[in-house]
C-alpha cells in the first residue's frame, strides 16, 4: 500500500508531490485537525467503556430478619461489601448513590427458604423511602395460595430493568414478606438469596 493509500480510502485529503512550501503548512495543520478530531472520539468513546460504572452486592453471611406484611428496607446489615464498586458510587446505610448519569442496567433478586410462605416481593426505589409506588424502578412480587401449616416453601422473585438514571439518584432495597403464621423470618441462607446490581450501559 503506498503512503497516503490508507488516508485516501478513509476518506482524508492527500498531498502529491509538487507542495510548495505553503501547502505543506496547511497539510499539516489538515493533519493536526483530523487527529484533533480523533482525539476528541477516543476521548468519548474511553469515557463510555473504560472505568464504566458497576456496582454488584450480595447478602451478608447473617442475613437480615425480615417482619411479616411490612415493606422494609435492607439497611448495611443485609448487605455484604459490594463485590464490585466502580466508577465512584457511593454505598452507605444500604443506599446506594449514583455517580454519572446515564441508562443503568437494574438487577435485583430475594429469596425466602423453608417457611409457609405466599408472598415474595421487593423493590428497587429513587430518590424515596416510600416502597411500592411510583418511585420504584425494579421490582416484583410473587403471591401463592396460603400454603398448608409448616410448609418448606422456598419463594423468591427477580427482576431486571434499563432505567435512566442522573447522577446523585439514591437507590433503596426494600422486600416484604408474608407467611401463614406472620413469623419474622430471615432472609434465605445462600449467598446468592440476595442480590443488587447495578450497571451504566450507555449515555441518557
Amino acid at each position: 500500500m503506498a503512503v497516503g493509500d490508507a488516508a485516501g480510502a478513509a476518506g482524508l485529503k492527500t498531498y502529491g508531490d509538487s507542495l510548495l512550501v505553503a501547502d505543506i503548512d496547511v497539510a499539516l495543520n489538515q493533519t493536526a485537525d483530523y487527529i484533533a478530531a480523533d482525539r476528541a472520539r477516543l476521548t468519548k468513546l474511553e469515557g463510555q467503556s473504560l472505568n464504566v460504572p458497576k456496582f454488584f452486592v450480595k447478602k451478608s453471611s447473617n442475613g437480615f430478619n425480615v417482619k411479616a406484611e411490612t415493606w422494609l428496607q435492607l439497611t448495611s446489615g443485609a448487605w455484604a461489601s459490594p463485590q464490585k464498586s466502580v466508577g465512584g458510587f457511593t454505598w452507605s446505610g444500604g443506599v446506594l448513590t449514583v455517580p454519572k448519569a446515564g441508562q443503568y442496567l437494574v438487577t435485583g433478586h430475594i429469596m425466602y427458604r423453608n417457611n409457609d410462605f405466599r408472598t415474595a416481593a421487593f423493590n428497587i426505589t429513587r430518590n424515596s423511602t416510600t416502597p411500592d409506588s411510583n418511585a420504584t424502578i425494579c421490582g416484583n412480587e410473587t403471591t401463592v395460595e396460603s400454603p398448608t401449616v409448616d410448609s418448606l416453601l422456598q419463594l423468591g422473585v427477580s427482576s431486571t430493568e434499563f432505567v435512566g438514571l442522573n447522577a446523585g439518584d439514591q437507590l433503596r432495597f426494600y422486600t416484604l414478606q408474608r407467611n401463614r403464621a406472620s413469623d419474622v423470618v430471615n432472609i434465605g441462607s445462600r449467598s446468592f438469596d440476595l442480590s443488587m446490581n447495578v450497571l451504566w450501559v450507555d449515555t441518557l
